[in-house]
């Protein structure tokens, strides 16, 4: 515009700066936020989108595995590795009297008293100890050894070998080691081959170890007790520590 003959002219830059002024100072005003009241609740806002897969499944460490490394000592059952540990049976037996939760099996008095396991077992590989607490005479009879399930006595028929006061014998009634009983009181291991080609038993005592072949290939087995006359037998089946070490890939215990 023209004042007194004098132009007055306003540069465009200069009006742009005035107009961002006064938007800084529009945008520069304080503003309040109001806060809830105490009696007020506020709702969560969930910021994800929620999972519907559900949580895994939490499976129990077992104590320990069934078998043994060559130096284990535990039995599965006892340790809680497994279930089922085998007793002396009160049906598949003769003349015994059973206590201890049926790991006692003692004889009456008769000659041909004898018992075998609850467990009879057609494969695998299985360790057990039995211990002669009391011997009455005539100590010279008492077996312990391995019967065919269904046996009606622990030595002939049903028997698949047995160790005896002088020796272990096979099905056949040979002598094939001079490794005899271990003492009343002694516990004598007992290892189970039903794996290997030719099946065995091992008793392994105070005085080595005496390896026996069994005749049968299919039929299951049991441990067994016999000729006990008033003798008492305790059996560990895995219920409890053994005396030896379990040898390596055996079972430690017979369920």
């Amino acid at each position: 515009m023209r004042t007194s003959g004098v132009s007055h002219f306003i540069p465009r830059s200069v009006t742009v700066f005035a107009l961002l002024l006064a938007s800084a100072s529009v945008s520069a005003q304080t503003y309040h936020t109001r806060i809830p009241a105490k009696t007020l609740k506020v709702s969560s806002v969930s910021t994800g989108t929620p999972s519907t897969t559900p949580p895994a499944p939490v499976t129990p460490t077992p104590t320990g595995p069934a078998t043994s490394d060559g130096s284990s000592k535990t039995g599965a059952c006892g340790n809680g590795d497994t279930s089922g540990c085998a007793t002396w049976s009160g049906t598949a037996s003769r003349g015994m009297t059973l206590s201890n939760g049926n790991l006692d099996a003692a004889g009456t008095g008769g000659n041909h008293a004898w018992a075998n396991t609850t467990v009879c077992k057609s494969s695998g590989k299985w360790y057990v100890e039995t211990t002669r607490l009391t011997q009455s005479a005539p100590a010279n009879y008492y077996t312990i050894g391995i019967n065919r399930a269904g046996a009606s006595n622990s030595e002939g028929t049903g028997s698949e070998g047995y160790l005896y006061n002088n020796g272990a014998y096979d099905a056949a009634g040979n002598l094939v080691s001079p490794v005899s009983l271990d003492a009343v009181g002694t516990p004598t291991g007992i290892a189970l081959d039903l794996s290997s080609a030719q099946r065995s038993v091992s008793f392994i005592t105070n005085g080595g170890i005496a390896v026996i072949p069994l005749a049968t290939t299919t039929t299951p087995v049991c441990i067994a007790v016999g000729y006990t006359h008033g003798a008492k037998t305790r059996l560990n089946a895995g219920q409890s520590n053994f005396s030896r070490a379990v040898p390596a890939g055996f079972n430690r215990g017979l369920w």
